[in-house]
């Protein structure tokens, strides 16, 4: 911004917008969608657990951050699926359709 703004400036504009907001502010991480989605699913501790070392690795990777966090969550239990070789069930089904109704809306 160079200069452009003084703090108050800043603050006060930070403050209508949180105000906007009724500071209503939260996010659900990935780890949170991810353990969801599994449980849904009923897969495997170890699937999981490969899952979640894979969500690990995708914060060391800059290009994720574009993505949303169901989008990293379901990418890595696919993932996950896919090292493993573990078939999907029935309840892995509902699973995906569970993602993708969050991702959706």
């Amino acid at each position: 911004m160079a200069h452009t703004y003084t703090k108050h400036q800043l603050l006060r504009m930070e403050r209508k917008v949180l105000f906007a907001l009724n500071f209503n502010l939260s996010y659900c991480p990935p780890l949170h969608l991810l353990l969801l989605l599994a449980s849904v699913a009923r897969c495997s501790a170890t699937l999981v657990w490969m899952a979640r070392y894979l969500l690990e690795l995708s914060l060391l990777e800059g290009q994720c951050v574009v993505f949303l966090p169901v989008q990293l969550a379901g990418a890595a239990l696919c993932l996950a699926r896919q090292v493993l070789q573990e078939c999907p069930t029935p309840e892995g089904e509902a699973a995906w359709c569970l993602a993708s109704s969050i991702h959706v809306g």
